[in-house]
């Protein structure tokens, strides 16, 4: 019975399972990291086009300003300055606001494959090891297959570069452990 197991389609799914949460886990990992620096980029670009305009508005606002209050004197510099300092306190809250992160997002994901990772390489171990039966493994792979389902989110695209440094992290063995591991931890 054990080697039944072991031969079914089954067992090989929740190979292939593990495979596939290696690979989504080391994808959104690389795929996070070269969002978090076009995110930088972007960030940086924004604060200072919004410093730019904050300048812009300062400069503008104080020369109409100045125009106004020459033609109607102490009522229209009352109104200009309220305007002024309302356009500014708009102008720094927008600077300090910061756009959804979508690197933890990209992050959230990853971490969730990994979290099926170990799972299916817990579920394996215990087939291996002869300790759950063809029912207690059907069962599991349709948990596992549930749960990588619910990390589908349709905002989040990876690209070639990202699925080839992934698959470098494997073929280079970040995923998988060697004896010294096993003596130095």
């Amino acid at each position: 019975m054990e080697n039944e197991i072991k031969k079914s389609n089954l067992y090989k799914r929740l190979q292939e399972l593990r495979v596939d949460f290696a690979y989504s886990k080391n994808l959104f990992f690389a795929a996070s990291e070269r969002v978090k620096t076009e995110e930088t980029n972007l960030e940086s670009k924004q604060n200072n086009l919004e410093i730019t305009s904050i300048l812009i508005s300062v400069i503008t606002l104080s020369s109409v300003a100045v125009y106004f209050s020459q033609k109607f004197q102490e009522l229209s510099v009352l109104v200009i300055g309220l305007l002024s300092i309302a356009e500014i306190g708009i102008s720094v809250y927008l600077l300090k606001l910061k756009n959804k992160n979508l690197c933890d997002e990209y992050v959230k994901t990853a971490n969730g494959y990994l979290d099926l990772y170990k799972k299916a390489k817990i579920i394996e171990a215990k087939v291996e090891d002869n300790v759950i039966g063809m029912i207690e493994l059907s069962e599991k792979v349709d948990e596992l297959t549930y749960l990588q389902s619910k990390l589908t989110n349709p905002k989040l695209t990876t690209t070639d570069e990202d699925f080839k440094k992934a698959k470098s992290n494997i073929d280079n063995g970040t995923s998988t452990y060697t004896e010294d591991d096993f003596k130095n931890t």
